[in-house]
């Protein structure tokens, strides 16, 4: 009562639940939990039948499994990125026959790929941990998942994730959380891929089909990227890609899935920052269709299981987003579509 004004209160299932008044109520909220959380408790504020609810809720703490394993994750993902560098630098035939020394020395280029692959990964995860960072949420560090070069994806890692140890506060919270990896990772798969793009070679469709080579789908900033950093590209060639470049490539890819706005992928998060939890899953479960519908089956069916997982939302899921954070979601849209591998 010293924070809201109660106008009903009752006892549900051993909890204290306060029906309050609606109104202003983030400033209140934020105090609220301040004074609980010292106590390991939190207020959790919702809409239900019409009446916004208060409940008091045990603080949830999920806990890391150690900067002793992360340490360990990250070695080991370095290990299989480098080991993909070496299978793209110094196994590719191709580009040796299109310069003569990376044949000679192919270290330099191997290091790039694993620099650039790496780097593009931990920014995206370093956007998040800042975001959490700036709205003094803890976070642990990122946990790079490792992936040798096997089933044809000369990548070397999955990406890496990092666990809120405490939820968001609000709505702001949440969108800034999710918005924060893939807006970073996409500004530093713009920085590899105009170095990667510069490195790499003109060749002709004839030279790519004679030696097996395969054309890939090229998302729509990429090939804006090529015509800005390649002008000497002729008509009808194509570009074999430097490692770098290919790093640059991944970049977007993972931009492009993170970005789809289902369950608790980045894109989902910032969506259930927007939107009440019903409608969050029905767009969740559209996405998931088009998701499968563009080809990519296996995250599609991952994305599934993610997206009937519950999606809680902020502790306080009643005050709004704020209206500069609603005009951000265009800058969702935009890098889920220009980041779309189409096979132009």
């Amino acid at each position: 009562r010293a924070y809201f004004e109660v106008v009903d209160w009752g006892i549900e299932m051993g909890a204290p639940y306060y029906v309050v008044r609606d109104g202003d109520l983030r400033g209140p909220f934020k105090a609220l939990y301040e004074r609980l959380s010292a106590i390991g408790l939190a207020p959790a504020l919702r809409r239900e039948r019409g009446r916004v609810v208060l409940r008091v809720v045990p603080l949830a703490r999920r806990r890391g499994v150690g900067r002793v394993v992360a340490l360990a994750l990250f070695i080991a993902t370095l290990a299989t990125v480098a080991a993909t560098g070496y299978l793209l630098t110094v196994l590719d035939e191709v580009l040796h026959e299109l310069d003569a020394s990376i044949a000679l020395n192919p270290l330099p280029h191997l290091i790039g790929y694993a620099v650039a692959m790496m780097g593009v990964v931990g920014v995206h995860e370093l956007g998040h941990k800042l975001a959490c960072r700036v709205h003094g949420i803890k976070a642990s560090p990122p946990y790079f998942i490792p992936f040798p070069p096997i089933f044809g994806l000369p990548i070397g890692t999955l990406g890496a994730v990092i666990l809120q140890e405490t939820p968001p506060l609000n709505r702001d919270e949440l969108f800034d959380i999710g918005m924060a990896g893939p807006l970073m990772g996409f500004i530093a798969s713009i920085a590899v891929s105009a170095v990667g793009i510069a490195l790499s070679y003109p060749v002709s469709p004839s030279f790519i089909a004679e030696r097996g080579g395969v054309v890939l789908p090229t998302p729509l900033i990429y090939e804006a990227l090529i015509a800005i950093v390649r002008p000497d590209l002729g008509r009808g060639q194509l570009i074999y890609l430097h490692p770098v470049a290919w790093a640059g490539w991944v970049g977007f890819l993972i931009t492009f899935l993170n970005t789809f706005p289902v369950g608790q992928l980045d894109g989902g998060h910032v969506l259930r920052a927007a939107m009440d939890e019903k409608a969050h899953l029905v767009l969740s479960i559209v996405f998931v269709v088009v998701m499968a519908l563009t080809g990519f089956v296996l995250m599609a069916i991952i994305a599934a299981i993610l997206a009937l997982r519950r999606h809680p939302g902020a502790l306080d899921d009643v005050s709004p987003l704020s209206r500069s954070r609603k005009l951000c979601l265009a800058l969702l849209a935009f890098m889920w579509a220009a980041s779309f591998p189409l096979p132009l």
